[in-house]
Parts: structure tokens; C-alpha cells; sequence
């Protein structure tokens, strides 16, 4: 195989990101990358990098060495992609220092000599995917998803609900592309909130809303199926009304504008996931449907 150049090696790098845009799945991608795992290399990696790992298909990526320090190896035959990493020199600058006023001048400077980096480009080092290595497990892969309601509506809709370390500032996220939820949270509302982003989708109707108006569909839905398929109390509706005014700013709305604007959605999406439960008996009549107040 023809060893590629350098120039070909950064137009290959950037490639998948401008086909990305030309889609129109760049959001997607961005979401992805904004989530990262927790105590894992790339999670202080850049979004450019981050984007260039979402797009190689997986959410871990390291150099060979750093998956040796931690038990495992590259498999026989495995592909590297690469990412950017700045490339520094080092640069001396003298500081003058006066010394005290009446000596002369020669001895009255006196150099410190400083050492500086500066960026001057950067290099591309090839990282490879978890998928591609084997040996010892990995702390979040112990990570198991709770018995959630509703998990059998998922199911049949073929997506795969995977728990995941969390950063503190996103909790869940739902993959189209990959038919993924994404959870960091035991809650069940997390769950529902990302399910009727997968429901809202299924509809047709997710890819012509805003963002904002796509997180008000998720949330008053998930607001709803914790009243009427959940488990846990509705102790977090003042944070559910939180979320809705924060989301309902975004459109330069009062909040109870925006969720009017959004109802039809709403009402779509859990027509759907309501006969999603019932075709799979997820929520059996009586035992853990609720009548809604």
C-alpha cells in the first residue's frame, strides 16, 4: 500500500467533518462529541478531535501506548484514524532588569533569559478505536443500564440503550445515526426524555423544528410519562418547568406561548410511544399505568 502524504493525511482528516456539514448532521455530531466519558484520554481532547473520533464510530479513542497502560492491545490488522495535535517550538526572549539608579548602564542591565513555546503547526497522530483493541475490561464498561419503564418500547423500536459515564453537564443523548440512547443518569425521566426524542423522530416532524423546540417536545412528554407510566414521585417538576422557561427564552417566548407552539408534536409523539407500549405490553393495563390528574 502507497504510504500517503502528509497533505493527503489532513484533506483525508478534515474531509469527514465538511461531509458532515454538506448533510446536515453536523448538529448530531457536535452532540456526540459534547458528551464525553469520564477519565478517559479524549475526554479533554478538542471538538475538532472529538468530532474526528464521533465520526470514526466510536466514543474511545487512544494511542497504542496509552492502551497498553491500561491492559489492552490493538488488534491484528486494525485501521488508525488521526487527529490534530499542536506542534510547539521553543523560543528564548531576554527580560532587561534595572538595578539601582547612579551604577552605569553596562552593570545596571542585567539579561534573564526566558524559555517560551510557541505553536507552529500541528501534527497528526494516529489514535485507534476501543472497538479495535482486546484485553483487559475497561472501569465503564461495569456500567449497566436500571430497569427502566418503557425500556421494551426501545427495544422494539431496534435502539440500543446504553448507560455511559457522565460529565456533569449533559445526562442523556439520543444518536439517530447510530439508534442509541446514551444515559449517565439512573433517572427514569432521563430515559423519557431521550425516548421522546427517538418517538418525536419517528414522527417526521423532529428534523423541521428548532433545537429549542425539539427539547420542549422531550420534555413535556417526559413530564407526561412520568405521571402516567412511572415509578418514581413527581418530585422534579420544578425542574422540568426550569428546563422549559430556559428553552422557551431561546425562542423569545413565555414559556407558556412556546409549549402551546409545541402541543401538536407532543401530542404525536406520545400517541406513538403509547402504541409502542401496547404492542409490546410494556406497560400493562392497571399495574403500571396511571390515570393522569
Amino acid at each position: 500500500m502507497q504510504k500517503q502524504s502528509k497533505d493527503q493525511q489532513w484533506q483525508d482528516a478534515l474531509s469527514g467533518i465538511l461531509q458532515e456539514f454538506e448533510q446536515g448532521t453536523i448538529p448530531e455530531a457536535i452532540a456526540l462529541a459534547m458528551f464525553p466519558t469520564a477519565d478517559i484520554p479524549s475526554a479533554k481532547w478538542s471538538l475538532l478531535n472529538r468530532l474526528l473520533m464521533v465520526m470514526a464510530g466510536t466514543g474511545d479513542a487512544r494511542g497504542i501506548k496509552q492502551w497498553n497502560q491500561v491492559g489492552r492491545r490493538v488488534k491484528k490488522g486494525a485501521h488508525a484514524f488521526r487527529i490534530f495535535a499542536p506542534r510547539f517550538i521553543k523560543i528564548k526572549s531576554q527580560n532587561l532588569s534595572k538595578s539601582t539608579e547612579g551604577e552605569d548602564l553596562e552593570s545596571a542591565a542585567t539579561a534573564e533569559t526566558k524559555e517560551k513555546k510557541r505553536i507552529v503547526g500541528f501534527l497528526l497522530i494516529p489514535v485507534f478505536r476501543v472497538e479495535d483493541t482486546e484485553g483487559e475490561p475497561l472501569t465503564y464498561e461495569a456500567l449497566e443500564v436500571p430497569d427502566l419503564p418503557l425500556m421494551e418500547v426501545a427495544g422494539a423500536w431496534g435502539l440500543e440503550v446504553k448507560a455511559i459515564p457522565g460529565n456533569n453537564r449533559i445526562y442523556g443523548c439520543f444518536s439517530p445515526s447510530a439508534g442509541r440512547i446514551s444515559l449517565a443518569s439512573p433517572e427514569e425521566k432521563v430515559f423519557f426524555h431521550e425516548l421522546a426524542h427517538a418517538a418525536h423522530s419517528r414522527t417526521g416532524l423532529l428534523e423541521e423544528r428548532a433545537k429549542w423546540q425539539r427539547e420542549m417536545v422531550a420534555e413535556l412528554s417526559a413530564a407526561v410519562l412520568c405521571r402516567v407510566c412511572g415509578r418514581q414521585p413527581d418530585e422534579n417538576l420544578g425542574e422540568t418547568f426550569s428546563y422549559l422557561e430556559q428553552e422557551s427564552k431561546k425562542a423569545g417566548l413565555p414559556v407558556t406561548q412556546a409549549c402551546l407552539t409545541v402541543l401538536s408534536d407532543v401530542e404525536a409523539t406520545l400517541n406513538l410511544v403509547f402504541s409502542a407500549a401496547k404492542c409490546t405490553d410494556a406497560v400493562p393495563a392497571g399495574e403500571k399505568m396511571r390515570e393522569v390528574a
